[in-house]
């Protein structure tokens, strides 16, 4: 996971910089030009673990997730089954994209949205951490995620692959450290349940008992039926597969 102390360092003028202290060239230098600072956005992105392609076609530069650092591995698949209701519920037309939504589109970040939908994703990220759970920055979210990985119940667990996924569209953590945020928490999923309907009925159950609501039967609550919806929905069937209970968890390349 990437240290909350990593640092990268351009100075205005120079194409020497610096990844934690380590010096590298670049091919130009950042400059300042009426009141404006412009710097060479591939370094940056690629620091964040962005991936950089120049459409010359188009004349514009395309900057997408790097998913390759992910490649072999099911945890995206872990995370998004495990966060299927709550995605479809906040954005059920988005609810198949790791996040819960489109991470960036046209509208600048910050903007004066205040539709949930129309957000970019960093600004739902945000907005949902900040007013759901009290959590503005990086620290906060790990820590509480890191809490509730020590949990023994569906209920705790998908919600660290919640938080993983907003702490994603919020910018506080990579598209890898996300993953190794949910690892934890999917593995122990894996090993309590053998089906995304036992793991469901434990996590439904959990949300009543938190929510104040008496139910004699989860399925027939907002979210027990959002379970069926999904089940029934062509983009979102496939993720709730049981099949992941057979394969179990496989982690990213190059971890523990």
């Amino acid at each position: 996971m990437r240290r909350a102390e990593d640092v990268f360092v351009m100075t205005l003028g120079s194409t020497q910089a610096t990844r934690n202290g380590v010096p590298f060239q670049m091919d130009v230098a950042p400059y300042a030009e009426n009141n404006r600072t412009y710097i060479p956005i591939r370094y940056i992105a690629e620091f964040f673990g962005q991936k950089v392609e120049w459409i010359g076609e188009q004349q514009h530069v395309r900057i997408t997730e790097d998913k390759s650092v992910a490649e072999g591995s099911n945890l995206e698949h872990w995370a998004l089954a495990m966060s299927a209701v709550l995605n479809y519920e906040n954005n059920p037309h988005e609810a198949m994209l790791f996040g819960g939504k489109q991470r960036f589109g046209t509208d600048p970040v910050g903007g004066t949205s205040t539709n949930q939908l129309g957000m970019t994703g960093p600004d739902m990220g945000r907005k949902i951490l900040r007013e759901g759970w009290g959590i503005t920055d990086r620290a906060a979210l790990l820590d509480t995620a890191g809490t509730l990985s020590t949990g023994s119940d569906a209920w705790d667990l998908f919600r660290v692959s919640t938080l993983a996924q907003w702490g994603y569209l919020a910018g506080f953590v990579t598209y890898r450290e996300a993953l190794e945020v949910v690892e934890p928490a999917a593995r122990k999923v894996c090993q309590l349940y053998g089906s995304w309907k036992e793991a469901y009925t434990d996590y439904l159950t959990g949300w009543v008992n938190w929510s104040g609501q008496t139910a004699s039967d989860v399925w027939q609550t907002s979210r027990g039926q959002l379970y069926q919806t999904i089940l029934e929905d062509p983009a979102m069937a496939h993720i709730l597969d049981d099949t992941l209970f057979r394969d179990g968890v496989i982690g990213l390349p190059g971890g523990n």
